[in-house]
């Protein structure tokens, strides 16, 4: 707990330096709603703040755009997780940013988005897809150990199949931002061969994952 309440001091001592104002409204109306623990026993809200330094990290110029992409990493699970609304987030935000966390919820209203679709309009959405993609560096940092090997071998899968494919889709969409995603799809393959040497040492069946 200590740990995490120095992280969200640094973090928010950043955003102040920064003047990113709206970014610390995400937090805290965020922060409102993630207040359980993760898996791995951490502050739940913890995934927010360690996706958000690092989308800090990024080769990022336009100081606008990367606000935006705070503002998406601070919100990504409320409407999916919380039923938080469209109508909220445009009220306190603003319609492109309710559009963006709309388009980063697999599940709305309790109901299911169809997957192919889901990750389609992801790569339409720049602030979106990066999100999606530090979102997914940091679950790959959180699960082994801690999730069931079935669901490693999914978040792997998806991994591979779903968002490196969305991830390159979105760097040709959107080629100014060509070393960003760059960056995050290293990141992922890295990832994903630690994660594949883990599912071989920790198969108590002799599987191998679906490529």
């Amino acid at each position: 707990m200590k740990d995490f309440k120095k992280l969200r001091i640094a973090l928010e001592g950043q955003l102040q330096g920064r003047k990113f104002f709206t970014a610390i409204k995400a937090m805290n109306f965020a922060s409102k709603y993630h207040t359980g623990k993760r898996k791995n026993g951490a502050p739940e809200f913890q995934h927010q703040v360690e996706i958000a330094l690092f989308c800090l990290s990024l080769p990022i110029n336009d100081e606008k755009m990367l606000e935006r992409i705070l503002v998406h990493s601070f919100l990504h699970d409320t409407m999916e997780d919380y039923l938080v609304t469209i109508e909220q987030v445009t009220a306190l935000f603003d319609a492109d940013t309710a559009k963006g966390v709309f388009s980063l919820s697999k599940v709305y209203d309790g109901a299911k988005k169809d997957i192919k679709e889901f990750f389609l309009n992801l790569s339409n959405d720049l602030e979106s897809a990066i999100t999606k993609g530090v979102d997914r560096i940091h679950n790959h940092s959180t699960m082994l150990g801690t999730f069931k090997y079935e669901k490693v071998v999914e978040y792997r899968n998806e991994t591979f199949n779903d968002i490196l494919p969305m991830l390159k889709r979105a760097r040709k969409k959107f080629p100014e931002h060509t070393s960003c995603f760059m960056l995050i799809e290293t990141v992922l393959q890295r990832d994903l061969l630690m994660i594949d040497q883990w599912l071989i040492v920790a198969n108590p069946n002799n599987m191998t994952p679906n490529a």
